[in-house]
């Protein structure tokens, strides 16, 4: 009890007595300990067990005591109610601080939601002291309250769930600045699309004008819409040249930032999109964002059709030698790529070659190989930092006039 004592020697709220107790008891709150505790001290007092000298008697306004000296001494203490001297008092206006939060987000769609505080400086001070004269056996942190406490009153008024790991929206309420702010959670879009036009890059270019459009844009302006977001970032499982064609599906998540809807009928969206004459796109669905970080570790096969053209005419039975491609490839940072990747001597392995003749100076060839492979390094040679190459083997200058990605290996997801 002489303990208990210390907490009322000062104006102390119900949360702030609760609050030392936080971790007794489980199935009450700070406010309903602290009121007990209160209560059981009054009753103390009113006994004579414990003296009403030291306290801060204005603790028990609104007890009926009975013994006669308590009663004198509380005479005139109605007049000079005051606040707590831990919380300020803060703990009476959470109901007017969920309300504001809430009308932060109207219009909104949020199903779950987190709440952190910043509490006044004095107002850990206060507290740091409190622990020092009382310790902290079983205490929780203000904030802890505060962020449950405001969290009860918005689910209250709203549909939406708390939740710690991966809120719609996060609010962040400073009572510095008296300033409530919150955070909109991206909504992910995961599927898989196909590139049926030539001459457009998979990202948004850095360079306006540059292209007409991107594989990007032709997906996001239309989650966008549906969602109402701000804007759209772009995450590939791998991407393809800008003059190559994506016949295969390649997975891909699409990032809506600031959603005010978070929900939308991808069917619908996936019509739009499919109306366009650059993209198709199928089987999106929602995600979360370590599907992300997924996708972009994913290191599936990939199978590449190329139009090769020679500058020397050949027979159709030389074409045999190119399954000397077969087996590992020793791949130099491509020329045309250096400036943007390490200059590295990569290992990649061709599982499959197959030749389709055209004519004495052009062929089809088909390649099954690991992720990352430079196809059209395969073929020239890249001045010798590709080993084997078609030029290699054929002993004369080959490139890739045309290249499709014709099948990408289904990712784990």
């Amino acid at each position: 009890m002489e303990k208990i004592e210390i907490l009322f020697k000062r104006k102390i709220c119900d949360n702030c007595i609760g609050r030392q107790f936080a971790q007794l008891l489980s199935g009450f709150t700070n406010a309903e300990r602290g009121r007990a505790i209160r209560t059981v001290v009054a009753g103390a007092i009113d006994a004579g067990i414990v003296s009403a000298n030291d306290l801060d008697l204005s603790n028990f306004i609104g007890y009926n005591f009975r013994n006669k000296d308590v009663q004198e001494k509380m005479k005139g203490l109605e007049e000079r109610k005051t606040a707590c001297e831990v919380c300020g008092g803060i703990f009476e206006h959470l109901d007017e601080i969920a309300a504001r939060a809430v009308k932060k987000v109207s219009g909104l769609e949020f199903r779950t939601f987190l709440v952190g505080v910043r509490p006044k400086r004095e107002i850990l001070e206060a507290e740091e002291k409190l622990w020092e004269e009382f310790g902290i056996s079983y205490c929780e942190p203000i904030k802890v309250e505060l962020n449950r406490e405001i969290g009860k009153r918005i689910e209250s008024i709203t549909t939406a769930k708390a939740d710690l790991k991966m809120p719609d929206i996060s609010f962040l309420i400073d009572f510095n600045k008296n300033k409530i702010t919150y955070n909109i959670r991206s909504v992910f879009v995961f599927g898989y699309y196909q590139k049926i036009r030539r001459g457009i890059p998979q990202s948004r270019w850095g360079t306006p004008g540059k292209y007409k459009t991107s594989i990007e844009e032709e997906i996001g302006r239309h989650l966008l819409n549906f969602f109402d977001g701000g804007d759209h970032s772009f995450h590939g499982s791998g991407r393809e040249d800008i003059d190559a064609l994506c016949l295969g599906w390649r997975p891909f998540v699409i990032e809506i930032h600031n959603p005010k809807k978070r929900s939308a009928n991808l069917r619908d969206v996936e019509k739009k999109i499919n109306r366009g004459k650059y993209v198709r796109v199928k089987s999106l669905r929602l995600v979360d964002m370590d599907v992300v970080r997924k996708i972009k570790e994913e290191h599936g096969n990939k199978e590449y059709v190329a139009v090769v053209a020679l500058s020397k005419p050949i027979k159709k039975s030389e074409l045999g030698k190119l399954k000397q491609l077969v087996g590992q490839v020793e791949q130099r940072t491509p020329t045309r790529v250096s400036h943007r990747r390490s200059d590295l001597v990569r290992r990649r392995r061709v599982m499959r070659i197959s030749t389709s003749f055209i004519n004495s100076k052009k062929f089809k060839l088909r390649v099954r190989c690991d992720a990352g492979l430079y196809i059209k390094e395969l073929i020239s040679g890249d001045k010798g930092r590709t080993k084997p190459s078609v030029s290699e083997i054929l002993g004369q200058p080959a490139r890739c006039e045309k290249l499709d990605v014709v099948w990408i290996e289904k990712p784990k997801i």
